[in-house]
């Protein structure tokens, strides 16, 4: 089930280049996981595609739809990638999970889009994440932050959980 492979866009450099990568049985089984017996499958957008790409285990054409995907409008709200596209039922961008930012999510993001060689995309989300950090007390970047719209919001807004933490 595992093989050592260098990196399918050609990469294969930094720490992680000898450790075995995880090849599934059928091409697309690693994009449609199983349904748990008596489950539904929920497909939705959301930026847990990015972390194929951080992992490198995204195929490059793959990789391209998801770099694309992620930086649409609906994913990307001008302060970051987030959880759950603002298209989807269930879209909250106050929600922790349906529809907020992680910045280290987006670390994640940046980082395999980077690795498959879609810079400028990479730099669009940190500029992003850069600039919601302008917003928050001594530039420090919270656990998550609102999923607003930039184009709508002036500021990126705290969660309501870190601000009662703060």
């Amino acid at each position: 089930m595992h093989r050592t492979r260098r990196h399918p866009a050609g990469g294969g450099s930094g720490p992680c280049r000898h450790l075995p990568a995880l090849e599934p049985r059928a091409p697309d089984a690693r994009w449609s996981p199983p349904v748990p017996p008596g489950g539904r499958r929920a497909e939705v957008c959301s930026s847990n595609a990015g972390h194929a790409l951080w992992a490198g285990i995204a195929e490059p054409a793959r990789a391209r739809t998801t770099a694309e995907r992620l930086l649409s409008e609906s994913m990307y709200s001008g302060w970051g990638i987030r959880t759950l596209a603002a298209d989807e039922q269930g879209y909250n961008p106050i929600s922790y999970h349906r529809g907020t930012v992680w910045p280290h999510d987006n670390a994640l993001i940046v980082s395999g889009l980077r690795r498959y060689g879609f810079d400028r995309e990479a730099r669009c989300v940190f500029d992003g994440i850069v600039r919601a950090a302008m917003d928050f007390r001594m530039y420090r970047l919270p656990e998550l932050f609102c999923g607003f719209a930039r184009d709508e919001y002036a500021h990126a807004h705290a969660h309501a959980h870190e601000r009662a933490s703060a």
